[in-house]
């Protein structure tokens, strides 16, 4: 086998215009995946921008606030928390450690058509909220049945 062709996208970013170029150290097929990246960058500028402009910095208060605010807003979109009982969550992480995100759906999916009308395992959560539980455990916060 021979490859023909191969594209590899990087996003990058300088901190000035003379700075060198830093990447995420991530890799992208596509040209749509590192576009869709460089564009989550642009919001997080804008942010950050929106705050400068509406606060005085010389107030040591407002530092401490404008990264705290500006860091729980990016938590609150990249890294939103997803609510499950512990028993989801344990079973969750046993399925992480030895299968793949595909079986565990499909697990799910079987389970929930053969109990109509029961508790059904992580309650209202859809595929990317799954997801990102399973990427990002840490994300996971424990709530009653």
């Amino acid at each position: 086998m021979k490859v023909i062709e191969m594209q590899v996208y990087l996003v990058g970013y300088r901190k000035t215009d003379n700075g060198e170029w830093e990447t995420s150290g991530q890799t992208y097929g596509n040209q749509i995946d590192a576009q869709a990246v460089m564009n989550k960058f642009d919001e997080i500028e804008a942010k950050i921008g929106t705050y400068l402009k509406n606060n005085d910095l010389s107030n040591s208060d407002n530092n401490d606030n404008f990264f705290h605010i500006v860091l729980e807003d990016l938590r609150k979109e990249y890294s939103p928390t997803v609510e499950m009982t512990k028993e989801d969550k344990e079973v969750l992480l046993d399925l992480k450690s030895r299968a793949t995100f595909y079986f565990f759906t499909q697990t799910i999916k079987k389970w929930q058509s053969n109990r109509a009308g029961l508790q059904l395992p992580y309650g209202n959560l859809n595929e990317d909220e799954l997801m990102q539980a399973w990427l990002h455990p840490e994300t996971i916060k424990i709530v009653d049945e």
